[in-house]
């Protein structure tokens, strides 16, 4: 049987090469879980019933941030974000569609995509009226709109949040506050 003495240290106190390695060998295996909740809420009170959120944050072709609900659509027609006239052409289309549910529906993108135009509104438009077909594809491209840039504002801040703790400054934090400690190439003990 043998022996063997090695030196442990803290992160601050690796070369920068061990350092280096540490930081990226922590990146690769970082397990990013974000905590929804706070869109989901900010989703319900914009007229979104039971959002639920999907993402991918890999930084490629695709990736993106969008979600499936039912649309409440007094909710969104009284939103603060449109303007009395808006409003006022929402209410009629409301008063003139035939009360069936709206929803947020997978597209055909949605197999392999997770971005906001995965995603489009779909229900039953039972009018032949050429003037509520109008008001219809008005509202339609409306709440497109509006689901699209509440897509985009989740994927922002879920986007930043992921490259906040993936930063060099976060996992020092981490090490810090775990007591993690290394061997001089960088590897945990």
């Amino acid at each position: 049987m043998r022996t063997i003495q090695q030196t442990i240290y803290k992160y601050n106190e690796l070369s920068t090469k061990a350092q280096k390695y540490a930081l990226e060998k922590w990146q690769r295996n970082f397990d990013f879980e974000p905590c929804l909740d706070v869109y989901i809420e900010r989703l319900k009170g914009l007229g979104f019933i039971d959002p639920v959120i999907h993402y991918d944050l890999s930084f490629s072709q695709g990736s993106g941030s969008c979600f499936d609900a039912e649309i409440n659509l007094e909710t969104i027609f009284n939103s603060d974000k449109i303007g009395k006239r808006l409003k006022r052409i929402c209410l009629w289309y409301k008063k003139a569609y035939n009360e069936d549910p709206i929803y947020i529906v997978k597209n055909s993108w949605a197999n392999h995509y997770c971005h906001e135009k995965t995603r489009s509104i779909e229900h039953v438009f039972g009018s032949n009226r050429p003037i509520l077909k109008k008001l219809f594809k008005f509202a339609e491209n409306f709440i497109t709109d509006f689901y699209r840039i509440e897509c985009k504002s989740i994927h922002k801040s879920l986007e930043d949040d992921f490259l906040d703790q993936q930063s060099e400054e976060s996992f020092k934090e981490a090490c810090e506050a775990n007591e993690w400690e290394f061997y001089d190439d960088g590897s945990l003990v």
